[in-house]
């Protein structure tokens, strides 16, 4: 691995330790009964997946987890099997989907950070001793929508972050 690879993790690391501690604070602001804060772990992953060689995808789930279970209450090893999932994922629908547009974006993002919310829920569920009779909906859809509409507004932000370009792969045009 190069330097100039090397340091590209390192800042994949700090810049997503960063959005999640903004995250963290954004949420801890708000009201008890607002659930309108995105889970930008899962937009980060979803964001890079698109420009990462396919071989990078686990690490780099590896790097947002690491970040994210710095920042969150969720247990580590919960946070890092929801994103190594949801790179197994994203890793399959390259190859259906283009994961640049922004509908696509949004919509996974959403359907991503939905179901990690869910995930985290059941985890906290057991580590009570207690099974969630029902998910609850009202906390989970706010994330679902915020979430959304971060892939879509820090899409561009994200994919334009210093120090990241050496782990993305050179799209060669056909002209």
């Amino acid at each position: 691995m190069s330097g100039r690879r090397l340091l590209a993790w390192v800042l994949l690391a700090a810049w997503t330790v960063w959005a999640v501690a903004l995250q963290s604070l954004f949420a801890a602001a708000m009201p008890a009964h607002f659930h309108f804060v995105p889970e930008l772990a899962p937009v980060i992953l979803l964001v890079l997946a698109s420009r990462l060689e396919t071989r990078d995808l686990p690490p780099a789930a590896l790097v947002v987890a690491l970040a994210r279970s710095a920042c969150g209450l969720e247990p580590p090893a919960a946070v890092l099997f929801g994103l190594l999932v949801l790179a197994g994922i994203l890793r399959a629908l390259r190859g259906v989907l283009e994961l640049d547009g922004p509908a696509t974006r949004a919509t996974v993002a959403g359907a991503a950070a939905f179901a990690l919310a869910l995930w985290f829920d059941l985890v906290h569920g057991m580590r009570l001793g207690q099974l969630p009779a029902a998910p609850a909906w009202s906390a989970l859809l706010p994330v679902a929508l915020a979430s959304s509409l971060a892939a879509l507004v820090l899409a561009p932000l994200l994919r334009r972050l210093p120090g990241l370009s050496p782990l993305f792969v050179r799209r060669r045009s056909a002209w």
